[in-house]
């Protein structure tokens, strides 16, 4: 399977592509990323956002808000 470089897209393009993810999947959370069994490892593409939602919030792009988007993951709660 092929997977998008996530890094190609814009902050913005991004973090609606990362919203989503938490949004149509509220059980992951951030601070699980690279944990076998978390969620994030369930597909390349899961594994992929997090894995770039985690090099933007290193190198200063995101934010602590935009790494915890609260409101995304109960978003996603609210349509489960």
């Amino acid at each position: 399977m092929s997977v998008m470089d996530y890094s190609e897209l814009s902050t913005e393009a991004f973090q609606a592509v990362y919203r989503t993810v938490l949004g149509l999947c509220p059980g992951l959370h951030p601070d699980d990323f690279g944990e076998e069994g978390s969620g994030w490892d369930d597909s390349p593409v899961l594994e992929a956002v997090g894995e770039e939602a985690w090099r933007r919030y290193e190198t200063g792009e995101f934010s602590d808000e935009d790494l915890y988007d609260v409101e995304a993951q109960r978003a996603g709660f609210k349509g489960a």
